[in-house]
């Protein structure tokens, strides 16, 4: 099968823009979050207050009332798409989803064969987020990429450096000149129009790439009408659609891509995210489907379906039931972390704490595995796993509100108030904003603290 594109995957970051992000605003840890449009919800709490991306307040309005199945809702405020645009760090701030994400969406591109897409996801994860450093789902990933000859720039630099360091011979004396010998000219052979239309997707898959997207487009569509019958080149376009929030014009290009290839199971993994970013549910869940169908041995598809369960349709057996089958498929940290996050939603605390500290096993590094397993702790009244787990996350990630919350709560609950104040005004100082931690500050006030 030809080099297939995957547009943005699940819980889908609807502009990839990494640029220096913007002084940094305070939003509690624990909202519901919606992107643009209301394509995706982040968070695990509906009754806190919700922050709406959207690109007007009326549709904001909608994506409120949809979040709260028709009532009148208020939030707190809503966001111009110029605005957020320049706040993908706080989508990756709060939503363990933006790592599975890219994660994802790396694994997919390899497994296709487009190494300089899965090495530009690797880049940006490795890049962007403190935890990837210390993932070693994404270091793997990272390998296997270098090994086909895409070095991450970390490694082309070490190379570069080890190259300057070995001597250069000299080089070789001139040869003695030649008697040019006439030779036939030759004229070059006129490319046909198939390896034109290659050529062009090739081109826009390096604008792609570089985050031109406009000039992508154009690449891609000059392919198309090279060669009308080219997939790739509608699934591409397809994705550049969905990463500038135009869903409509993506899911058409990757129908198109669809009847043209209707085995091409990523294709219709790529038309679900996009109705997924739309707000349509259930036509992406029917899109996974066929793709699982198509491909069941894809855990992708069984985590982005599950994904779409757990978040978008709050369905967290069949979310649990798809992750599950992901795990047997292709096992990590982070497929236990989403499971481990449905189990908590339940709140089925032994499930989650036993999921988490699988992965834990799989990823020691992973902060987020031992703030959530702290947090279930806190809640069986277990304190000292509470503290101790807490006490490990904050190690990891020293600039963590949760985790200081996480033991300021099981201190308290333990009667060492003193301690208790002192994790809840880290907690506070780091994000004030965080609602659980703003509760356990007032409880402390009310016990004299």
């Amino acid at each position: 099968m030809k080099k297939a594109i995957i547009t943005v995957l699940l819980l889908a970051l609807t502009a990839l823009v990494f640029a220096q992000p913007a002084p940094r605003p305070t939003y509690p840890a624990e909202v519901q979050i919606t992107l643009i449009g209301g394509a995706h919800t982040f968070g695990r709490s509906i009754n806190s207050d919700i922050y709406v991306f959207a690109s007007s307040e009326e549709n904001a309005e909608r994506v409120a009332r949809d979040l709260t199945n028709g009532r009148n809702a208020k939030f707190k405020r809503w966001v111009p798409q110029a605005e957020y645009e320049r706040m993908e760090f706080l989508i990756a701030e709060y939503s363990e989803a933006y790592q599975i994400s890219y994660l994802i969406r790396a694994r997919m591109f390899f497994n296709n064969g487009n190494y300089a897409r899965a090495r530009a996801d690797v880049d940006k994860l490795l890049y962007r987020m403190n935890v990837a450093n210390e993932n070693k789902d994404v270091l793997a990933l990272n390998e296997e990429i270098r090994k086909k000859g895409y070095p991450s720039k970390a490694q082309q630099q070490r190379a570069a450096e080890a190259e300057q360091k070995e001597i250069i011979p000299p080089p070789p004396p001139p040869a003695a000149p030649q008697q040019p010998q006439p030779q036939a000219r030759q004229q070059p052979a006129t490319p046909t129009p198939q390896q034109q239309a290659s050529t062009h997707n090739g081109r826009g898959n390096d604008y792609f790439n570089r985050g031109d997207y406009d000039r992508a487009i154009a690449e891609y569509t000059e392919a198309i009408r090279l060669d009308p019958k080219l997939a790739d080149a509608y699934g591409n376009r397809g994705a550049v659609y969905d990463l500038k929030g135009d869903y409509n014009r993506a899911i058409t290009d990757c129908t198109e891509a669809i009847r043209l290839n209707p085995n091409g199971a990523v294709y219709y993994i790529s038309r679900g995210i996009s109705y997924n970013n739309k707000g349509d549910y259930d036509r992406a869940i029917a899109d996974y489907t066929q793709a699982i169908r198509l491909a069941p041995n894809n855990a992708d598809a069984y985590t982005l379906r599950g994904q779409t369960y757990k978040y978008n349709k709050k369905d967290y057996d069949r979310a649990i039931a798809d992750i599950t089958e992901a795990i047997r498929l292709e096992p990590n940290a982070l497929r236990y972390i989403e499971r481990a996050s449905a189990y908590l939603d339940k709140g089925d605390y032994d499930r989650a704490i036993a999921d988490y500290t699988q992965a834990i096993r799989l990823d020691p590094n992973n902060a987020n595995g031992y703030n959530d397993r702290a947090y279930c702790y806190g809640e069986k009244k277990d304190y000292d796993r509470a503290i101790a787990d807490a006490t490990e996350a904050i190690r990891l990630k020293s600039n963590f509100a949760n985790p200081y919350r996480h033991r300021g709560f099981a201190y308290m609950n333990k009667g060492n108030f003193t301690q208790a104040r002192a994790d809840v005004n880290k907690c506070l100082q780091l994000d004030p904003n965080y609602q659980r931690g703003k509760d356990l500050d007032a409880e402390l006030r009310r016990k004299g603290y």
